[in-house]
């Protein structure tokens, strides 16, 4: 399932086209988004195949040498700003083809959200009205929370982090003050509209530096640049860095270069 969201204006408002084709999606996420009044809770589901894993993008997958990928791989997460335009995009390479899009309405102060994921409706990623985008990625290992000075939070705290979040720093504040989860064996990338983007690990929160950040399956902060040998980290930030002109086209074929 190819899914490729991007802005376009109607009538001072935004509206939101999609086309669904191969799978990886591509979020256009310039800034001046409203979206205030997303549809009521639809649902669209697209059936390919039975599935039986429940776990999304994992790291069992020989990250480091470029033969194609199969089920269960990993995912590649990419965001890149040119100080003008800001665009994030993902691949979902996983063996549970039961794929599904949900809209979640802005009400009570809470901004609308679109968010997809598998049949638990469990968020692997998504895009707020504001702009917001994130992704999740799977981890071959587990590692504690940092939990000092921080409160417990019952609920999910990126369903909160897009509830009531703008901005890369406001979701930066709210994993500095609250933790869900004793421990991860995930991380997360999450872009803005201002040109901001963030890498959440469990102890570490890495900031993006030189336009772009590039996300897969291993840990960055426990990984020396020269060191980062995951065929598709490298093949992205290659292509990211020699892009002459940042466009959904050009992001599209990133992710076909490590898809």
């Amino acid at each position: 399932m190819h899914q490729v969201w991007q802005e376009v204006k109607v009538s001072g408002d935004t509206a939101y086209h999609m086309n669904t084709t191969v799978p990886r999606r591509v979020f256009t996420i310039g800034g001046g988004a409203t979206m205030r009044k997303l549809l009521p809770v639809l649902l669209v589901a697209w059936v390919l195949a039975r599935a039986t894993s429940p776990l999304p993008c994992t790291a069992e997958a020989a990250c480091s040498r470029p033969d194609p990928l199969q089920p269960a791989q990993g995912c590649t997460v990419l965001y890149a700003t040119d100080g003008e335009v800001m665009l994030g995009g993902n691949n979902e390479d996983y063996v549970n083809p039961l794929t599904k899009v949900w809209f979640i309405p802005g009400e009570g102060g809470s901004f609308g959200r679109v968010y997809f994921g598998f049949s638990d409706y469990h968020a692997q990623g998504g895009m707020n009205e504001q702009g917001l985008f994130f992704d999740g990625l799977g981890l071959s290992t587990t590692l504690p929370v940092s939990k000092e000075g921080k409160q417990e939070y019952a609920g999910n705290l990126v369903d909160k982090a897009m509830a009531e979040c703008a901005t890369v720093e406001c979701v930066v504040g709210l994993f500095e003050q609250y933790y869900a989860n004793d421990s991860w064996h995930w991380q997360f990338l999450f872009g803005d509209a201002s040109g901001e983007s963030a890498i959440f690990e469990a102890q570490e929160i890495l900031r993006q530096r030189g336009g772009y950040q590039v996300a897969t399956n291993f840990l960055q902060s426990a990984t020396p640049p020269e060191a980062r040998t995951c065929w598709r980290y490298r093949t992205a930030v290659e292509e990211l860095e020699s892009m002459e002109t940042l466009s959904v086209e050009a992001m599209r074929d990133v992710l076909d270069a490590v898809h």
